[in-house]
């Protein structure tokens, strides 16, 4: 009898927290498995990642993280000056709002000279998020060009759309993890 309870108990238990973790994908705007990118690890290479890649735009900074876990956070920032050329090495803060956001973070892979990057991007017009990649280069020790963007599913004209970003390397002292939304996932 308390066998059959405890089996009963441990079966109860174990469909509330399968019910519980398909709640929690179903929050996320495309499926998880769509990351082909990710939980590849990024390791004995020569791009470093020992700070941020970052760029200066009109009227704002956007700056980009990459882990070793083949994460990478990309933020856009207007008062990132303080930290951008800094002597004392500091680096860009992670707020709580960008490390819950699923739209901000995203997983990458090295292939040669070629970053491939993944990351969710909403789709106002269809009312749904699409998985997207980009295209970057890396140029030396301390540059990366972004130059291409990818719509797998295509968009209404082109299914690549070139750009041009070039980031400059900044290292830093203090770079915060890599804990986001999509680990939850």
């Amino acid at each position: 009898m308390v066998t059959k309870m405890k089996i009963t108990l441990v079966l109860i238990l174990a469909s509330s927290i399968l019910a519980n973790c398909q709640k929690a994908n179903d929050l996320l705007p495309i499926k998880i498995t769509d990351f082909t990118y990710k939980g590849k690890l990024i390791y004995n290479n020569q791009f470093k990642i020992n700070g941020y890649y970052y760029c200066q735009e009109k009227g704002y900074y956007c700056f980009y993280y990459f882990y070793n876990d083949g994460t990478i956070g990309m933020f856009a920032s207007e008062d990132s000056s303080k930290y951008v050329g800094n002597q004392n090495n500091s680096c860009i803060p992670i707020t709580d709002w960008m490390r819950n956001n699923e739209y901000l973070w995203g997983y990458y892979v090295i292939e040669g000279d070629i970053i491939k990057v993944q990351q969710v991007h909403p789709r106002p017009m269809s009312g749904k998020s699409k998985l997207d990649e980009y295209r970057a280069k890396i140029v030396n020790d301390t540059t990366i060009q972004f130059y291409k963007r990818i719509f797998p599913d295509g968009v209404p004209g082109d299914k690549e759309v070139a750009f041009d970003q070039l980031l400059k390397f900044q290292s830093c002292i203090d770079k915060p993890d890599s804990t986001n939304v999509l680990m939850k996932y």
